[in-house]
Protein backbone atom coordinates (compact mmCIF):
# COMPACT_ATOMS: atom_id res chain seq x y z
CA UNK A 1 0.00 0.00 0.00
CA UNK A 2 2.88 2.77 0.88
CA UNK A 3 4.75 1.80 -2.28
CA UNK A 4 1.39 2.36 -4.29
CA UNK A 5 0.94 5.73 -2.72
CA UNK A 6 4.49 6.22 -3.34
CA UNK A 7 3.86 6.12 -7.19
CA UNK A 8 0.67 8.38 -6.56
CA UNK A 9 3.14 10.81 -5.35
CA UNK A 10 5.44 10.67 -8.31
CA UNK A 11 2.89 10.72 -10.39
CA UNK A 12 1.83 13.87 -9.01
CA UNK A 13 5.16 15.51 -8.89
CA UNK A 14 5.64 14.89 -12.34
CA UNK A 15 5.10 17.32 -15.66
CA UNK A 16 2.91 16.07 -18.04
CA UNK A 17 0.23 14.11 -16.32
CA UNK A 18 -3.39 16.71 -16.05
CA UNK A 19 -4.98 17.11 -12.36
CA UNK A 20 -7.47 14.71 -13.56
CA UNK A 21 -5.32 11.92 -13.88
CA UNK A 22 -3.69 12.27 -10.86
CA UNK A 23 -6.86 12.67 -8.65
CA UNK A 24 -8.34 9.51 -10.27
CA UNK A 25 -5.52 7.50 -9.93
CA UNK A 26 -5.35 8.69 -6.22
CA UNK A 27 -8.96 7.45 -6.14
CA UNK A 28 -8.60 4.32 -6.89
CA UNK A 29 -5.72 3.68 -5.03
CA UNK A 30 -7.69 4.55 -1.98
CA UNK A 31 -10.74 2.60 -3.15
CA UNK A 32 -8.15 -0.50 -2.81
CA UNK A 33 -7.42 0.71 0.92
CA UNK A 34 -4.41 3.00 0.73
CA UNK A 35 -4.42 5.74 3.03
CA UNK A 36 -2.78 9.28 2.51
CA UNK A 37 -0.56 11.16 5.00
CA UNK A 38 0.39 14.45 5.47
CA UNK A 39 2.83 14.18 3.22
CA UNK A 40 0.43 12.63 0.27
CA UNK A 41 -2.04 15.71 0.78
CA UNK A 42 0.97 18.23 0.42
CA UNK A 43 1.98 16.45 -3.29
CA UNK A 44 -1.01 16.49 -4.41
CA UNK A 45 -1.79 20.17 -3.58
CA UNK A 46 1.60 21.05 -4.61
CA UNK A 47 0.49 19.05 -7.83
CA UNK A 48 -2.70 21.30 -8.34
CA UNK A 49 -0.39 24.87 -7.63
CA UNK A 50 1.96 23.43 -10.07
CA UNK A 51 -0.88 23.38 -12.87
CA UNK A 52 -3.12 26.22 -11.93
CA UNK A 53 -5.49 24.75 -10.35
CA UNK A 54 -6.97 26.53 -7.74
CA UNK A 55 -10.28 24.55 -7.13
CA UNK A 56 -8.48 21.33 -6.91
CA UNK A 57 -5.84 22.90 -4.18
CA UNK A 58 -8.82 24.12 -2.19
CA UNK A 59 -10.52 20.92 -1.92
CA UNK A 60 -7.61 18.69 -1.32
CA UNK A 61 -6.66 21.18 1.66
CA UNK A 62 -10.04 20.87 3.04
CA UNK A 63 -9.62 17.09 2.68
CA UNK A 64 -6.40 17.44 4.45
CA UNK A 65 -7.53 19.66 7.31
CA UNK A 66 -10.30 17.10 7.63
CA UNK A 67 -8.47 13.89 7.71
CA UNK A 68 -6.52 14.57 10.91
CA UNK A 69 -2.98 13.94 9.63
CA UNK A 70 -2.03 17.14 10.82
CA UNK A 71 -1.09 20.27 8.72
CA UNK A 72 2.36 20.58 6.96
CA UNK A 73 4.13 24.47 6.38
CA UNK A 74 4.68 23.67 3.09
CA UNK A 75 0.74 22.51 2.47
CA UNK A 76 -0.14 26.15 3.68
CA UNK A 77 2.19 27.63 1.30
CA UNK A 78 1.34 25.31 -1.75
CA UNK A 79 -2.03 26.75 -0.81
CA UNK A 80 -1.48 30.42 -0.94
CA UNK A 81 0.84 30.39 -4.14
CA UNK A 82 -1.70 28.62 -6.11
CA UNK A 83 -4.97 31.01 -4.42
CA UNK A 84 -2.38 34.04 -5.24
CA UNK A 85 -2.40 32.79 -9.15
CA UNK A 86 -6.00 32.27 -9.02
CA UNK A 87 -6.82 35.37 -7.47
CA UNK A 88 -8.23 34.43 -4.57
CA UNK A 89 -6.61 36.91 -1.99
CA UNK A 90 -8.56 36.46 0.81
CA UNK A 91 -7.38 33.17 0.95
CA UNK A 92 -3.51 33.94 0.98
CA UNK A 93 -3.78 36.20 3.45
CA UNK A 94 -6.37 33.94 6.08
CA UNK A 95 -3.41 31.09 5.79
CA UNK A 96 -0.54 33.12 6.31
CA UNK A 97 -2.52 34.53 9.38
CA UNK A 98 -2.78 30.82 10.21
CA UNK A 99 0.90 30.36 9.57
CA UNK A 100 2.06 33.31 11.57
CA UNK A 101 -0.32 32.54 14.26
CA UNK A 102 1.64 28.96 15.09
CA UNK A 103 4.92 30.40 16.11
CA UNK A 104 7.92 28.59 16.72
CA UNK A 105 6.26 25.12 14.00
CA UNK A 106 9.62 23.65 13.39
CA UNK A 107 7.98 23.12 9.32
CA UNK A 108 8.70 26.33 8.98
CA UNK A 109 11.82 26.26 6.91
CA UNK A 110 13.22 28.39 4.33
CA UNK A 111 11.59 27.23 1.87
CA UNK A 112 8.66 27.90 2.99
CA UNK A 113 9.10 31.08 3.88
CA UNK A 114 10.42 32.14 0.29
CA UNK A 115 7.31 30.66 -1.03
CA UNK A 116 5.38 32.85 1.31
CA UNK A 117 6.79 35.66 0.47
CA UNK A 118 6.30 35.19 -3.18
CA UNK A 119 2.36 34.30 -2.85
CA UNK A 120 1.85 37.75 -0.33
CA UNK A 121 4.18 39.55 -3.25
CA UNK A 122 1.95 38.18 -5.84
CA UNK A 123 -1.76 39.76 -4.29
CA UNK A 124 0.60 42.79 -3.45
CA UNK A 125 1.29 42.45 0.16
CA UNK A 126 4.82 43.43 -0.48
CA UNK A 127 4.74 44.93 3.29
CA UNK A 128 3.95 42.00 4.57
CA UNK A 129 6.07 39.99 2.24
CA UNK A 130 9.24 41.78 3.44
CA UNK A 131 8.28 41.91 7.32
CA UNK A 132 8.94 37.65 6.83
CA UNK A 133 11.91 38.23 5.99
CA UNK A 134 12.62 40.73 8.75
CA UNK A 135 11.39 37.58 10.85
CA UNK A 136 13.72 35.91 9.81
CA UNK A 137 16.87 37.53 10.19
CA UNK A 138 16.17 38.78 13.66
CA UNK A 139 15.44 35.03 14.68
CA UNK A 140 11.24 35.63 15.79
CA UNK A 141 9.58 32.53 16.75
CA UNK A 142 12.56 30.25 16.12
CA UNK A 143 12.22 31.21 12.72
CA UNK A 144 15.48 30.23 10.07
CA UNK A 145 18.18 32.58 8.94
CA UNK A 146 17.10 33.59 5.38
CA UNK A 147 19.36 32.07 2.58
CA UNK A 148 19.93 33.31 -0.41
CA UNK A 149 16.46 32.29 -2.24
CA UNK A 150 14.78 33.81 0.49
CA UNK A 151 17.25 37.01 0.03
CA UNK A 152 16.41 36.92 -3.40
CA UNK A 153 12.31 36.30 -3.10
CA UNK A 154 12.31 39.72 -1.16
CA UNK A 155 14.18 41.32 -3.96
CA UNK A 156 11.96 40.47 -6.31
CA UNK A 157 8.95 41.32 -4.17
CA UNK A 158 10.53 44.72 -3.99
CA UNK A 159 10.89 44.95 -7.89
CA UNK A 160 7.11 44.32 -7.94
CA UNK A 161 6.43 47.12 -5.55
CA UNK A 162 8.73 49.54 -7.85
CA UNK A 163 10.50 49.99 -4.12
CA UNK A 164 14.12 50.07 -5.89
CA UNK A 165 15.85 51.54 -2.63
CA UNK A 166 14.81 49.28 -0.51
CA UNK A 167 15.50 46.12 -2.90
CA UNK A 168 19.40 47.67 -2.90
CA UNK A 169 19.06 47.86 1.09
CA UNK A 170 18.31 44.09 1.09
CA UNK A 171 21.61 43.13 -1.22
CA UNK A 172 24.11 45.20 1.26
CA UNK A 173 22.13 43.18 3.81
CA UNK A 174 22.90 39.81 1.98
CA UNK A 175 26.23 40.67 2.02
CA UNK A 176 26.78 41.70 5.22
CA UNK A 177 24.75 38.76 6.54
CA UNK A 178 27.40 36.58 4.51
CA UNK A 179 25.13 35.29 2.11
CA UNK A 180 27.28 35.87 -1.27
CA UNK A 181 24.56 37.30 -4.15
CA UNK A 182 24.75 35.54 -7.20
CA UNK A 183 23.55 36.15 -10.77
CA UNK A 184 19.85 35.93 -10.06
CA UNK A 185 19.69 38.01 -7.06
CA UNK A 186 21.87 40.46 -8.78
CA UNK A 187 19.42 40.78 -12.10
CA UNK A 188 16.21 40.90 -9.51
CA UNK A 189 17.86 44.44 -7.78
CA UNK A 190 18.63 45.94 -12.17
CA UNK A 191 15.16 44.68 -12.81
CA UNK A 192 13.87 46.98 -9.69
CA UNK A 193 15.93 49.90 -10.65
CA UNK A 194 14.99 49.19 -14.24
CA UNK A 195 11.38 49.34 -13.00
CA UNK A 196 11.48 53.19 -12.04
CA UNK A 197 14.30 54.09 -14.50
CA UNK A 198 16.96 53.79 -12.36
CA UNK A 199 19.79 53.41 -14.53
CA UNK A 200 22.90 54.71 -12.91
CA UNK A 201 22.14 52.25 -9.85
CA UNK A 202 21.55 49.34 -12.62
CA UNK A 203 25.19 50.29 -14.22
CA UNK A 204 26.57 50.62 -10.83
CA UNK A 205 25.27 47.09 -10.06
CA UNK A 206 26.89 45.46 -13.47
CA UNK A 207 30.13 47.03 -12.12
CA UNK A 208 29.60 45.34 -8.84
CA UNK A 209 28.83 42.22 -10.49
CA UNK A 210 31.96 41.74 -12.05
CA UNK A 211 34.27 42.83 -9.28
CA UNK A 212 33.15 40.54 -7.03
CA UNK A 213 33.23 37.42 -9.60
CA UNK A 214 29.76 36.94 -10.53
CA UNK A 215 29.54 37.14 -13.96
CA UNK A 216 26.30 39.28 -15.89
CA UNK A 217 24.82 36.99 -17.69
CA UNK A 218 22.47 38.68 -21.05
CA UNK A 219 19.54 38.70 -18.42
CA UNK A 220 21.80 41.47 -16.61
CA UNK A 221 22.38 43.14 -20.00
CA UNK A 222 19.11 43.07 -21.18
CA UNK A 223 17.56 44.33 -17.92
CA UNK A 224 20.52 47.39 -17.83
CA UNK A 225 19.49 48.23 -21.16
CA UNK A 226 15.89 48.92 -20.62
CA UNK A 227 16.74 50.91 -17.54
CA UNK A 228 18.48 53.01 -20.41
CA UNK A 229 15.68 53.29 -22.18
CA UNK A 230 12.84 53.77 -19.93
CA UNK A 231 15.41 57.18 -18.72
CA UNK A 232 16.03 57.86 -22.71
CA UNK A 233 19.86 57.10 -22.52
CA UNK A 234 20.58 55.51 -25.68
CA UNK A 235 24.02 56.76 -25.52
CA UNK A 236 24.30 54.39 -22.31
CA UNK A 237 22.21 51.44 -23.92
CA UNK A 238 24.36 51.47 -26.74
CA UNK A 239 27.91 50.85 -24.94
CA UNK A 240 26.18 48.47 -23.07
CA UNK A 241 25.26 46.67 -26.01
CA UNK A 242 28.76 47.00 -27.37
CA UNK A 243 30.60 45.83 -24.75
CA UNK A 244 28.44 42.38 -24.58
CA UNK A 245 31.02 40.54 -26.54
CA UNK A 246 34.29 41.24 -24.61
CA UNK A 247 32.52 40.22 -21.50
CA UNK A 248 31.61 36.86 -23.37
CA UNK A 249 27.54 37.34 -23.28
CA UNK A 250 26.13 37.15 -26.26
CA UNK A 251 23.09 39.25 -27.17
CA UNK A 252 20.06 37.10 -27.61
CA UNK A 253 16.14 38.04 -29.32
CA UNK A 254 15.66 39.88 -25.91
CA UNK A 255 18.14 42.14 -25.52
CA UNK A 256 17.93 43.05 -28.72
CA UNK A 257 14.11 43.88 -27.94
CA UNK A 258 15.53 46.02 -25.35
CA UNK A 259 18.07 47.93 -27.07
CA UNK A 260 16.15 48.11 -30.30
CA UNK A 261 13.63 50.08 -28.00
CA UNK A 262 16.05 51.93 -26.68
CA UNK A 263 16.56 53.37 -29.77
CA UNK A 264 12.82 53.71 -30.69
CA UNK A 265 13.04 56.73 -27.98
CA UNK A 266 15.49 58.14 -28.49
CA UNK A 267 14.77 58.40 -32.28
CA UNK A 268 17.63 56.40 -33.36
CA UNK A 269 15.95 54.60 -36.34
CA UNK A 270 19.36 54.25 -38.05
CA UNK A 271 20.85 52.17 -35.12
CA UNK A 272 17.63 50.41 -35.04
CA UNK A 273 17.12 49.05 -38.36
CA UNK A 274 21.20 48.67 -38.40
CA UNK A 275 20.53 46.48 -35.31
CA UNK A 276 17.97 44.50 -37.09
CA UNK A 277 20.12 43.72 -39.80
CA UNK A 278 22.95 42.06 -37.49
CA UNK A 279 20.63 39.72 -35.84
CA UNK A 280 19.90 38.69 -39.45
CA UNK A 281 23.70 38.40 -39.71
CA UNK A 282 24.03 36.71 -36.37
CA UNK A 283 21.73 34.19 -36.54
CA UNK A 284 19.19 35.39 -33.90
CA UNK A 285 15.66 35.38 -34.47
CA UNK A 286 13.66 38.57 -34.74
CA UNK A 287 10.17 38.27 -33.13
CA UNK A 288 7.03 40.38 -33.28
CA UNK A 289 8.71 42.70 -30.31
CA UNK A 290 12.00 43.53 -31.84
CA UNK A 291 10.44 43.98 -35.09
CA UNK A 292 7.59 46.29 -33.68
CA UNK A 293 10.28 48.02 -31.44
CA UNK A 294 12.00 49.26 -35.04
CA UNK A 295 8.67 50.13 -36.58
CA UNK A 296 8.23 52.73 -33.64
CA UNK A 297 11.46 54.13 -33.88
CA UNK A 298 10.95 54.60 -37.67
CA UNK A 299 7.61 56.17 -36.43
CA UNK A 300 9.37 58.39 -33.86
CA UNK A 301 12.04 59.42 -36.68
CA UNK A 302 9.09 60.58 -39.35
CA UNK A 303 10.62 57.87 -41.24
CA UNK A 304 7.32 56.34 -42.94
CA UNK A 305 9.07 54.59 -46.10
CA UNK A 306 11.35 52.16 -43.82
CA UNK A 307 8.33 51.30 -41.66
CA UNK A 308 6.03 50.25 -44.33
CA UNK A 309 8.78 48.69 -45.83
CA UNK A 310 9.44 46.83 -42.07
CA UNK A 311 5.58 45.95 -42.16
CA UNK A 312 4.90 44.41 -45.19
CA UNK A 313 8.04 41.74 -44.79
CA UNK A 314 7.91 40.73 -41.63
CA UNK A 315 5.67 37.50 -42.72
CA UNK A 316 7.95 36.60 -45.46
CA UNK A 317 11.60 37.56 -43.96
CA UNK A 318 10.88 36.23 -40.27
CA UNK A 319 7.69 34.77 -40.71
CA UNK A 320 6.20 36.57 -38.32
CA UNK A 321 2.62 38.01 -38.42
CA UNK A 322 2.32 41.52 -37.27
CA UNK A 323 0.32 42.40 -34.50
CA UNK A 324 -2.00 45.98 -33.38
CA UNK A 325 0.94 47.33 -31.90
CA UNK A 326 3.26 47.04 -35.44
CA UNK A 327 0.07 48.15 -37.48
CA UNK A 328 -0.48 51.01 -35.33
CA UNK A 329 3.51 52.10 -35.04
CA UNK A 330 3.44 51.86 -38.83
CA UNK A 331 0.04 53.97 -39.07
CA UNK A 332 1.79 56.63 -36.91
CA UNK A 333 4.93 56.86 -39.14
CA UNK A 334 1.95 57.86 -41.97
CA UNK A 335 1.14 60.04 -39.67
CA UNK A 336 4.00 61.73 -39.21
CA UNK A 337 4.71 62.13 -43.06
CA UNK A 338 1.13 63.21 -43.42
CA UNK A 339 0.24 59.89 -45.93
CA UNK A 340 -3.39 59.66 -44.70
CA UNK A 341 -3.94 57.27 -48.02
CA UNK A 342 -1.55 54.45 -46.95
CA UNK A 343 -2.63 54.71 -43.20
CA UNK A 344 -6.37 53.69 -44.36
CA UNK A 345 -5.21 50.98 -46.59
CA UNK A 346 -3.29 49.63 -43.30
CA UNK A 347 -6.31 49.78 -41.53
CA UNK A 348 -8.22 47.57 -44.16
CA UNK A 349 -5.45 45.22 -43.36
CA UNK A 350 -5.88 44.82 -39.74
CA UNK A 351 -9.79 44.49 -40.65
CA UNK A 352 -8.76 41.73 -43.13
CA UNK A 353 -6.61 40.24 -40.62
CA UNK A 354 -9.13 40.68 -37.31
CA UNK A 355 -7.01 43.03 -35.73
CA UNK A 356 -9.14 45.17 -33.67
CA UNK A 357 -8.58 49.21 -34.38
CA UNK A 358 -7.95 50.86 -31.35
CA UNK A 359 -8.06 54.75 -30.39
CA UNK A 360 -4.22 54.96 -30.65
CA UNK A 361 -5.09 53.38 -34.29
CA UNK A 362 -7.94 56.01 -35.15
CA UNK A 363 -5.65 58.92 -33.22
CA UNK A 364 -2.38 58.42 -35.61
CA UNK A 365 -4.93 58.34 -38.86
CA UNK A 366 -6.63 61.51 -37.24
CA UNK A 367 -3.51 62.91 -37.21
CA UNK A 368 -2.22 61.60 -40.59
CA UNK A 369 -5.17 63.64 -42.17
CA UNK A 370 -4.18 66.66 -40.14
CA UNK A 371 -0.59 66.76 -41.86
CA UNK A 372 -2.24 65.96 -45.19
CA UNK A 373 -4.75 68.50 -44.75
CA UNK A 374 -7.76 66.39 -44.99
CA UNK A 375 -10.40 67.98 -42.51
CA UNK A 376 -13.26 65.90 -44.42
CA UNK A 377 -11.92 62.49 -43.72
CA UNK A 378 -10.80 63.34 -40.50
CA UNK A 379 -14.25 63.86 -39.21
CA UNK A 380 -15.05 60.73 -41.09
CA UNK A 381 -12.42 59.00 -39.02
CA UNK A 382 -14.22 60.45 -35.93
CA UNK A 383 -17.35 58.92 -36.93
CA UNK A 384 -15.56 55.49 -38.04
CA UNK A 385 -14.52 55.53 -34.32
CA UNK A 386 -18.21 55.22 -33.15
CA UNK A 387 -19.11 52.68 -35.33
CA UNK A 388 -16.17 50.56 -33.71
CA UNK A 389 -17.31 51.15 -30.02
CA UNK A 390 -14.44 53.45 -29.61
CA UNK A 391 -14.63 56.72 -27.88
CA UNK A 392 -12.66 59.42 -28.93
CA UNK A 393 -10.48 60.96 -26.60
CA UNK A 394 -8.54 64.95 -25.78
CA UNK A 395 -5.75 63.94 -28.37
CA UNK A 396 -8.06 62.45 -31.07
CA UNK A 397 -10.36 65.46 -31.14
CA UNK A 398 -7.30 67.89 -31.01
CA UNK A 399 -5.91 66.48 -34.19
CA UNK A 400 -9.10 66.81 -35.89
CA UNK A 401 -9.34 70.00 -34.92
CA UNK A 402 -6.33 71.12 -36.04
CA UNK A 403 -6.91 69.31 -39.55
CA UNK A 404 -9.79 71.67 -39.75
CA UNK A 405 -8.11 74.44 -37.91
CA UNK A 406 -5.75 74.37 -41.27
CA UNK A 407 -8.20 74.06 -43.19
CA UNK A 408 -9.88 77.64 -41.83
CA UNK A 409 -13.10 75.60 -41.08
CA UNK A 410 -14.35 77.38 -38.47
CA UNK A 411 -17.59 75.87 -38.46
CA UNK A 412 -16.20 72.57 -37.53
CA UNK A 413 -14.50 73.32 -34.87
CA UNK A 414 -17.36 74.70 -32.90
CA UNK A 415 -19.01 71.57 -33.75
CA UNK A 416 -16.05 69.38 -32.96
CA UNK A 417 -16.20 71.41 -29.33
CA UNK A 418 -19.82 70.85 -28.46
CA UNK A 419 -19.43 67.25 -29.37
CA UNK A 420 -16.01 67.03 -26.85
CA UNK A 421 -18.68 68.42 -24.41
CA UNK A 422 -21.57 66.07 -24.82
CA UNK A 423 -19.10 63.15 -24.69
CA UNK A 424 -18.19 65.11 -21.17
CA UNK A 425 -14.42 65.77 -22.75
CA UNK A 426 -13.86 69.10 -21.40
CA UNK A 427 -12.09 70.78 -24.15
CA UNK A 428 -8.44 72.29 -22.97
CA UNK A 429 -6.49 75.17 -24.23
CA UNK A 430 -4.91 73.16 -27.35
CA UNK A 431 -8.68 72.98 -28.93
CA UNK A 432 -9.80 76.67 -28.33
CA UNK A 433 -6.15 77.28 -29.72
CA UNK A 434 -6.87 75.46 -33.05
CA UNK A 435 -10.59 77.46 -32.99
CA UNK A 436 -8.53 80.54 -33.31
CA UNK A 437 -5.99 78.98 -35.75
CA UNK A 438 -8.62 78.12 -37.65
CA UNK A 439 -10.40 82.05 -37.61
CA UNK A 440 -6.46 83.10 -38.33
CA UNK A 441 -7.20 81.12 -42.11
CA UNK A 442 -10.84 82.22 -42.27
CA UNK A 443 -9.72 85.99 -41.70
CA UNK A 444 -13.07 85.56 -38.81
CA UNK A 445 -11.43 88.17 -36.64
CA UNK A 446 -14.84 88.91 -34.48
CA UNK A 447 -15.19 84.97 -33.87
CA UNK A 448 -11.35 84.73 -32.30
CA UNK A 449 -12.06 87.43 -29.96
CA UNK A 450 -15.09 85.70 -28.96
CA UNK A 451 -13.02 82.54 -28.53
CA UNK A 452 -10.65 84.26 -26.26
CA UNK A 453 -13.30 85.87 -24.23
CA UNK A 454 -14.96 81.45 -23.71
CA UNK A 455 -11.60 81.27 -22.38
CA UNK A 456 -11.84 83.60 -19.39
CA UNK A 457 -15.20 82.97 -18.80
CA UNK A 458 -13.89 78.90 -18.72
CA UNK A 459 -11.64 80.41 -16.44
CA UNK A 460 -8.65 78.56 -18.51
CA UNK A 461 -5.35 80.84 -19.01
CA UNK A 462 -4.06 81.66 -22.72
CA UNK A 463 -0.82 81.22 -22.83
CA UNK A 464 1.94 82.23 -25.69
CA UNK A 465 0.64 80.64 -28.63
CA UNK A 466 -3.14 81.24 -27.91
CA UNK A 467 -2.63 85.56 -27.39
CA UNK A 468 0.09 85.06 -30.58
CA UNK A 469 -2.73 83.69 -32.35
CA UNK A 470 -5.45 85.68 -31.75
CA UNK A 471 -3.30 88.94 -31.92
CA UNK A 472 -2.58 87.52 -35.75
CA UNK A 473 -6.18 87.24 -36.59
CA UNK A 474 -7.31 90.65 -34.92
CA UNK A 475 -4.32 92.16 -36.37
CA UNK A 476 -4.77 90.82 -40.10
CA UNK A 477 -8.76 92.01 -39.91
CA UNK A 478 -6.97 95.65 -39.31
CA UNK A 479 -8.38 96.11 -35.33
CA UNK A 480 -4.97 97.81 -34.31
CA UNK A 481 -6.76 98.76 -31.02
CA UNK A 482 -8.01 94.89 -30.24
CA UNK A 483 -4.57 94.18 -30.80
CA UNK A 484 -3.06 96.49 -28.09
CA UNK A 485 -5.58 95.42 -25.52
CA UNK A 486 -4.74 91.86 -26.09
CA UNK A 487 -0.95 92.67 -26.07
CA UNK A 488 -1.57 94.86 -22.50
CA UNK A 489 -3.56 91.78 -21.50
CA UNK A 490 -0.71 89.60 -21.90
CA UNK A 491 1.29 91.17 -20.06
CA UNK A 492 -1.12 91.54 -17.12
CA UNK A 493 -1.62 87.81 -17.02
CA UNK A 494 2.40 87.74 -17.18
CA UNK A 495 2.40 86.07 -20.58
CA UNK A 496 5.75 87.81 -21.85
CA UNK A 497 4.92 88.71 -25.81
CA UNK A 498 7.64 87.21 -28.00
CA UNK A 499 8.87 89.10 -31.82
CA UNK A 500 5.93 87.95 -33.19
CA UNK A 501 3.35 89.31 -31.29
CA UNK A 502 5.27 93.11 -31.06
CA UNK A 503 5.12 93.13 -35.27
CA UNK A 504 1.76 91.76 -35.82
CA UNK A 505 0.93 95.02 -33.86
CA UNK A 506 3.28 97.11 -35.31
CA UNK A 507 1.85 96.21 -38.68
CA UNK A 508 -1.67 96.94 -37.67
CA UNK A 509 -0.59 100.26 -36.31
CA UNK A 510 0.51 101.42 -39.45
CA UNK A 511 -1.80 99.80 -41.84
CA UNK A 512 -4.10 101.88 -39.60
CA UNK A 513 -1.76 105.46 -39.42
CA UNK A 514 -0.73 105.20 -35.62
CA UNK A 515 2.92 106.39 -35.61
CA UNK A 516 3.27 106.63 -32.21
CA UNK A 517 1.49 103.20 -31.30
CA UNK A 518 4.22 101.88 -33.67
CA UNK A 519 7.05 104.63 -31.98
CA UNK A 520 6.62 102.69 -28.55
CA UNK A 521 6.13 99.04 -30.27
CA UNK A 522 9.44 99.33 -31.68
CA UNK A 523 10.98 100.77 -28.41
CA UNK A 524 9.22 97.73 -26.19
CA UNK A 525 10.55 95.64 -29.39
CA UNK A 526 13.64 96.60 -29.26
CA UNK A 527 13.85 96.43 -25.55
CA UNK A 528 13.20 92.48 -25.51
CA UNK A 529 15.72 89.63 -24.17
CA UNK A 530 17.69 87.93 -27.22
CA UNK A 531 15.40 84.85 -26.75
CA UNK A 532 12.24 86.71 -26.89
CA UNK A 533 13.79 88.66 -30.02
CA UNK A 534 14.57 86.21 -31.99
CA UNK A 535 11.76 84.04 -31.89
CA UNK A 536 9.44 84.85 -35.00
Amino acid sequence: RRARVGAARARAAAGGVTMKEIEALVEKLCRRGAELDAVSYTVLISAAERRGEVVAAVGWFEKMAKSGVGMRAQAVVALMKACAEGGEHEIVRAAWRDLKGAKGRRDMDVRAYSGAMMALGAIGDYKEALEALDDMRQGEANAPKPNLVCYTTAISVCEQAGWWKRALELLDQMIEAQVRPDVVAYNACISACKKTGQWKHALRLLSEMRANAVQPNVISYSTAISACEKDGRWTEADRLMSSMSSHGVRPDTICYSAYISACASSKKSKEATEALVKMRADGIPRNVYTLSACIIACARNADSDTALKLLSEMPVKDGVKPNDVCYNAAISACASDGRWKEGLGLLDVMSANRLKPSVVTYGSLIAACEKGGNWKKAIELLTLMKGDDLKPNAITYISALSACAQAGQVNQTLDLLKKMRIEKIEPNLACYTAVMTACNKAKDWRKAVEIMGDLRVRKIQPDLIAYSVCIATVANGGQWETALLLLDEMERDGVKPDAAAYKQCIAACKKAGRPEAVQDLEDKLRRLPKEMSTRE
